[in-house]
């Protein structure tokens, strides 16, 4: 197991968080995403955000239906940097196992996964287009050969971690 003794459970979603105290459009979308592959494998969905405004953002994350909200609002999340971060999501994974860690992929998503993927000994698969949940595994679908294809990625570990 990748994470420990615990057994992972859920789904969850690394907010990535606005200027205007609210999520980005893309983590919005991340959250949908969620919410749909929570239903399809029966696990909880949660939602980790970090950040100045961090609980009015959770507030609004709570209103779209999502009820396990971790928040953190601190100035040392104000700005990414990678050790605070890194440091303060590895210590919640592992306390908290899940089954898929849903990020946003940009540049918080593309540094944040590989130290994630790292530190709680689970694969890290970046750039996906698609999430879905078939016969117990979840397949994560990102182009190949500079984008000109597509290719299906099947995790077969407890925990799996994905930029999309």
């Amino acid at each position: 197991m990748g994470m420990g003794e615990q057994t992972a459970r859920g789904i969850c979603v690394v907010a990535e968080l606005k200027e205007n105290d609210d999520v980005s459009a893309h983590t919005q979308e991340l959250l949908g995403l969620g919410q749909t592959l929570s239903e399809a494998c029966s696990e909880p969905l949660s939602a980790v955000v970090l950040g100045i405004g961090a609980r009015q953002a959770a507030e609004n994350i709570a209103r779209k239906g999502i009820k396990r909200i971790y928040c953190t609002e601190n100035d040392a999340f104000e700005r990414y940097h990678p050790e605070t971060w890194s440091a303060v999501l590895l210590d919640f994974f592992r306390t908290h196992p899940q089954k898929l860690v849903l990020i946003p992929h940009g540049a918080l998503g593309c540094d944040l996964a590989p130290r994630l993927s790292i530190g709680i000994d689970a694969p890290a698969v970046t750039d996906c287009v698609g999430v879905e949940y078939d016969s117990g595994r979840f397949l994560f679908t990102k182009p190949i050969y500079g984008g000109n294809a597509l290719t299906t990625v099947r995790v077969t570990s407890d925990t799996a971690i994905a930029t999309v």
